[in-house]
């Protein structure tokens, strides 16, 4: 193979795996970006809006790459095919693109109609014991489907959280493995590597109770 053509091989994957790169970290910022709780409805406007713009650039930087692309392959390579062998390689990248946008674009969706809980998170049917720690208390809930319902309602909270962390909800399955959230009784996370929130502290009352009882 000769020099050039090694080049603009090299030059080719180079410049792809950039095109590639950018175009699936423009929805995930453009997304991520907008952590406030908007609502439903100004939510889907901003999706719209996100959608357009994330399309605009996806299209005007196809094009940029498509030409540097065909420019390559016509003066380092000398394929017969260059414009076909091209546009493939910007499918390629599109292909890659389109999971990396969906789901971006769904996790902004659920955030905005609140549909993303903490309960959808926690494997309810394999817990055996639930035991929550604060400093040198420690509790085992008896109750746990209220427990776990009233976790559950936690809703997902976009972007990094800092807060005192008060509480181990620890969930004990099968005997052996072990699922633990930090909690104050509001905030909630990281947990699968998401934040949640409750309006309340659902958990005080617990050791309320204890101290009552004891």
């Amino acid at each position: 193979m000769k020099k050039k053509s090694i080049i603009g091989i090299l030059l080719l994957i180079i410049i792809n795996l950039i095109f590639i790169y950018l175009i699936c970290i423009y929805p995930i910022l453009s997304f991520g970006l907008v952590v406030a709780e908007i609502g439903e409805v100004q939510g889907k406007v901003i999706e719209t809006k996100i959608t357009r713009e994330t399309i605009l650039f996806v299209l005007l930087l196809s094009v940029f790459v498509l030409s540097i692309n065909y420019l390559i392959f016509k003066k380092l390579i000398l394929t017969k095919r260059n414009f076909l062998f091209s546009l493939a390689l910007i499918i390629i990248g599109i292909l890659i693109f389109f999971p990396f946008y969906l789901n971006s674009k769904k996790s902004f969706l659920d955030y905005q109609n609140g549909t993303t809980k903490l309960g959808h998170f926690i494997e309810k049917n394999e817990i055996e014991n639930i035991i929550v720690i604060k400093q040198n208390d420690t509790i085992i809930i008896k109750a746990q489907d209220i427990f776990l319902n009233e976790i559950g309602r936690a809703k997902y909270k976009r972007g990094i959280w800092k807060y005192d962390k008060k509480y181990k909800i620890i969930f004990e399955k099968n005997g052996i493995k072990k699922d633990s959230i930090l909690s104050n009784g509001i905030m909630f996370g990281a947990f699968k590597n998401k934040h949640f929130q409750v309006e309340k502290d659902v958990i005080k009352k617990y050791f309320n109770t204890k101290k009552s009882n004891g």
